[in-house]
C-alpha cells in the first residue's frame, strides 16, 4: 500500500476497530466522505493537514469523543461538528477561525475546547450555556471583552485568555468556583480595580504579567494596598515581582 488512499482506508479500518483513527501530518486537503463507513471511530486526530472544510458525512461519527484539528487552514468553526453531540473535546488551535458560532450551545457534552492562535473578535454569550466545560483555551486571539455568561461556566477548572485585547474582566468571574488556572498575560488590563474578582477564586495559578497595570510611584500605595486585601482573602498567596518594585505579574497559589 503506497497511495494516500490505501494510507487512509488502513488508518480508517484501523479507527473503526481500535477507535482511535490518526490522519496527522499527511497533507489533507480534505476529508474523504467514505468516513461514514466507519462510525466506531471515538477519537479522531487530523491535526497538521491542509484542511478548510470537513465533509458532511463526518455527522455518522455519533460516538465521536474527541477531534483534533489543530494546524490546518479552518476560517471558521466547522458546522458539521455542532451535530455531533457526542463530542467532549474540540482541539482546534493554529487555524484561521473567525468566529464561534452560536450552535456551539448544543454540543453539552463539551469538556474542553481549544481555540488559541485564531482570530477571534467576540466570545458569544451562549458560551455560559456550555456548562459541562472545563477547560478553555481563547490564547492568542483578538478577544477585546469577556462576556457575563462566562460566569455561567461552573465546572470550569482552567482559563486561559492570554495575548487578547481585554480591557476589563466580567465581574462575574468571582462565580467560577471550581476555577483552579487563570492567565490573562498580555492583555489590556490596567486598573487595579478590574482584578478584585479574581481574589474572590480560589486558584492555583494565576498570570497578569504584561498588562499595563499602573506600578509607578504615584500609585504603589493603591498597588500595595491591592495586594493586602488579596493576601487577607488568600493567605498562601506569592507575589514574584522584579526590579524596581514592578509588579510582573506573576501569581503562583
Amino acid at each position: 500500500m503506497n497511495t494516500l488512499s490505501d494510507t487512509l482506508i488502513k488508518r480508517f479500518e484501523e479507527g473503526n476497530t481500535t477507535g482511535h483513527c490518526d490522519l496527522s501530518s499527511l497533507k489533507l486537503e480534505e476529508l474523504p466522505a467514505v468516513i461514514r463507513q466507519y462510525p466506531n471511530i471515538i477519537t479522531l486526530n487530523l491535526k497538521n493537514n491542509q484542511l478548510s472544510r470537513l465533509p458532511a458525512e463526518i455527522q455518522a461519527l455519533t460516538t465521536l469523543h474527541t477531534i483534533e484539528l489543530s494546524r490546518n487552514k479552518f476560517t471558521t468553526f466547522p458546522p458539521e461538528l455542532l451535530a455531533i453531540r457526542s463530542v467532549a473535546q474540540i482541539y482546534a488551535w493554529a487555524n484561521k477561525i473567525a468566529r464561534i458560532p452560536d450552535e456551539i450551545a448544543g454540543l453539552s457534552n463539551l469538556l474542553t475546547l481549544e481555540l488559541e492562535r485564531n482570530q477571534i473578535a467576540e466570545i458569544p454569550p451562549v458560551i455560559g450555556q456550555l456548562t459541562n466545560l472545563r477547560y478553555l483555551d481563547l490564547s492568542q486571539n483578538r478577544i477585546a471583552a469577556l462576556p457575563p455568561e462566562i460566569g455561567d461556566l461552573q465546572a470550569l477548572e482552567v482559563l486561559l485568555a492570554s495575548d487578547n485585547q481585554l480591557g476589563h474582566l466580567p465581574a462575574t468571574l468571582a462565580q467560577l468556583g471550581h476555577l483552579k488556572k487563570l492567565e490573562l498575560k498580555g492583555n489590556r488590563l490596567g486598573d487595579l480595580k478590574e482584578l478584585e474578582c479574581i481574589f474572590q477564586l480560589t486558584l492555583h495559578a494565576l498570570d497578569i504579567s504584561k498588562n499595563p497595570i499602573t506600578t509607578d510611584e504615584n500609585h504603589t500605595e493603591a498597588l500595595a494596598q491591592f495586594i493586602r486585601r488579596g493576601l487577607r482573602k488568600r493567605p498562601h498567596l506569592r507575589i514574584v515581582h522584579g526590579t524596581e518594585h514592578r509588579l510582573m505579574g506573576k501569581i503562583d497559589l
